[in-house]
């Protein structure tokens, strides 16, 4: 093995693990923030008048547990693929409600979470969600992790 590929290997271990962790940590974070303002996340649901009221009332309880899970896994390494899948598709989705939210004409705040300035429907929104998309499919397909819980499991079944 030449000496370059020892080092992006090992490069690549510990980029793709703080990836994983910083996204875990988003999910989190945003998980948090939903589950401590049910209320307006719901609004921000029923403003876009895509669900009726009984989906809206379970998107508004499932999409913070689902997050929560996520991130939980992400950052301990526990089933990553699948979580970082999921995360993905979630993106997709947010991605979808957002363009949906610009093609109405809806304003308002999305939810999201963000740290200095509120998130409101727009392109640059959509593009934050791709990219958090295409991290999340790089984290499915690399298998190299440190600091993993999937890693002990992958060692005990060997």
């Amino acid at each position: 093995m030449s000496n370059n590929k020892i080092k992006f290997s090992f490069i690549g271990k510990y980029f793709f693990s703080i990836i994983r962790i910083l996204i875990g940590l988003l999910f989190l974070y945003s998980s948090i923030s939903k589950f401590l303002n049910i209320v307006c996340f719901r609004y921000s649901i029923m403003s876009l008048k895509m669900f009726s009221f009984e989906l809206t009332m379970f998107i508004t309880y499932a999409i913070p547990w689902i997050e929560l899970i996520l991130g939980l896994f992400l950052i301990f390494g526990l089933f990553t693929r699948f979580a970082a899948i999921h995360a993905g598709g979630l993106m997709i989705i947010f991605a979808f409600v957002t363009y949906y939210a610009m093609w109405m004409n809806i304003s308002g705040d999305c939810n999201c979470p963000s740290f200095f300035v509120s998130m409101s429907y727009g392109i640059w929104h959509i593009v934050l969600l791709i990219f958090l998309f295409i991290s999340n499919m790089l984290l499915a397909i690399n298998r190299n992790y440190i600091w993993a819980l999937d890693n002990i499991i992958r060692d005990r079944k060997k």
